[in-house]
């Protein structure tokens, strides 16, 4: 039986806002075995030079990611509102339009007038 994840097509969504096809990106998906293992790659031909970044997913409110001297470009995808003090300067940051913490609590961010606004309870790992 094949599973599917909803979150992962909101994280490509988000992906695809930042990095647009029409600027010649591709999006891949990969299969974390683990939460903390990137989930998507996305690369371009620049000329002659093939740009990839790792994109990694953190729905903490105070997300950390290692240090990684792989020589590659990291990016980590977080809910607005996210204290992404703890990550190092070299691992960019994509803010997701869709999720957001308010206080402690993640919410969904909708955009339909008059919409209420889900908690959504805490992810175990």
């Amino acid at each position: 039986m094949h599973t599917h994840d909803i979150m992962l097509n909101v994280e490509e969504r988000e992906i695809r806002g930042k990095y647009s096809s029409l600027d010649g990106w591709t999006i891949a998906r990969l299969s974390p075995k683990v939460p903390s293992d990137p989930r998507f790659q996305v690369s371009r031909r620049n000329g002659q030079v093939r740009e990839t970044i790792t994109v990694y997913s953190s729905y903490d409110l105070r997300p950390s990611l290692g240090a990684l001297a792989d020589g590659k470009k990291h990016v980590v995808l977080v809910p607005s509102g996210a204290d992404h003090r703890n990550l190092d300067p070299e691992v960019g940051v994509i803010q997701m339009a869709s999720y957001g913490f308010s206080g402690k609590d993640l919410i969904w961010q909708t955009k339909k007038k008059n919409a209420k606004i889900a908690v959504v309870p805490p992810l175990s790992d």
